[in-house]
């Protein structure tokens, strides 16, 4: 019975202390849409070393989509940079 009373005892301690810890949880607004970036149309340079593509996404104050060519190294050894 004593096991039994402890074991019960620790697993509602676990999940207050789980439930406490689990952050708020709210729906996607419209803001939070606009602020995502797409990416697409990635193409390797003739000699294999770089990854170009495009990143897209929107400028709420100018009311645009923007778009944007980025560089990365395909070997992954610099960190991707935004080209011109």
């Amino acid at each position: 019975m004593q096991r039994w009373t402890t074991t019960a005892l620790g697993a509602v301690m676990l999940g207050a202390t789980l439930g406490a810890q689990a952050p708020a949880r709210r729906g996607m607004t419209f803001e939070d849409v606009l602020m995502l970036r797409t990416v697409s149309d990635p193409q390797p340079s003739p000699d294999g070393a770089w990854i170009a593509y495009v990143v897209g996404g929107a400028d709420t104050v100018a009311n645009e989509s923007t778009s944007a060519i980025w560089l990365a190294r395909a070997d992954g050894s610099a960190p991707p940079r935004r080209s011109g």
